[in-house]
């Protein structure tokens, strides 16, 4: 298991050390864990991620993410689970950026906590070929509150799996940003 700490930025190139393809039993941003940037297919090896966002970073969770900068092509087959969000379009941040590279998530990504919290998904790549494609969506019940997916960023992108809601609660998925978003799943959402 790996947890990574502070404020600052690891970069994950692929090169020497700079892998965690070696990591088992998963890796974590907690809060206030500063970013993880990605710049090379398989150095997050076959972990699943977990990503806690904080809030109290102004704007909320500012600081805490995943970063996918990426040269050209590249697929990733990991999944993630996401917490503790404030929405794009209400002043958040994303859990996942996609700055550079055509980039395809094809793990499912799980929304773990309760209440008003979703996943940030922000495709901020300005190059033509800048996008971030993912797979399937597991949003969860929510007992309070509205469950949010937001697709956000200038940048392209696609859901190209099943969005799945839980069986209570409110959910929804919003698009702030010029980028173009389409849902590509065959039966793009369930509860």
């Amino acid at each position: 298991t790996f947890a990574k700490r502070g404020s600052g930025t690891m970069t994950l190139t692929g090169a020497g050390s700079s892998t965690l393809a070696n990591v088992t039993g998963g890796v974590t941003l907690g809060n206030g864990g500063g970013i993880i940037r990605v710049e090379a297919q398989g150095v997050l090896g076959t972990n699943t991620g977990t990503v806690s966002k904080n809030n109290s970073e102004t704007p909320a969770g500012a600081n805490t993410f995943v970063e996918f900068a990426t040269t050209g092509s590249a697929s990733f087959s990991n999944s993630f689970n996401f917490s503790s969000a404030t929405a794009l379009e209400a002043g958040g941040t994303g859990h996942i950026r996609n700055t550079s590279g055509s980039n395809t998530l094809s793990g499912t990504l799980t929304l773990t906590a309760t209440g008003g919290n979703g996943i940030n998904l922000e495709s901020a790549g300005t190059a033509a070929g800048d996008l971030l494609s993912v797979g399937a969506v597991a949003m969860g019940a929510s007992p309070t509150g509205i469950r949010i997916l937001s697709l956000g960023g200038a940048g392209n992108g696609a859901v190209t799996g099943v969005i799945t809601a839980g069986a209570t609660g409110t959910h929804k998925v919003v698009k702030p940003g010029a980028g173009k978003r389409p849902l590509n799943g065959a039966d793009p959402v369930t509860s």
